[in-house]
């Protein structure tokens, strides 16, 4: 199984707000996990450990006051032929 990955640009009303980002799972790879405004998330999904089937995760994405945004991942993994 291959890797998949995607950015997310991050941008605020006032650039150089702080901003950091958790994933509650571990085949979810964050970089970097921290940063400030404007920049870029970059997210990869790793799928060479997972069974085949539907796979969930969370990442949450944070300011100095706590939690500002969830984005849910669904990833499905193929069994291999």
């Amino acid at each position: 199984h291959s890797n998949r990955q995607f950015n997310v640009g991050l941008t605020s009303a006032v650039p150089g707000k702080a901003w950091s980002a958790t994933a509650d799972q571990s085949w979810v790879k964050l970089s970097p996990a921290s940063g400030e405004t404007p920049s870029n998330l970059q997210v990869v999904l790793d799928a060479s450990h997972l069974s085949p089937g539907q796979h969930q995760a969370t990442i949450t994405l944070s300011d100095t006051s706590g939690p500002m945004l969830t984005l849910p991942v669904i990833l499905t993994v193929e069994a291999l032929n």
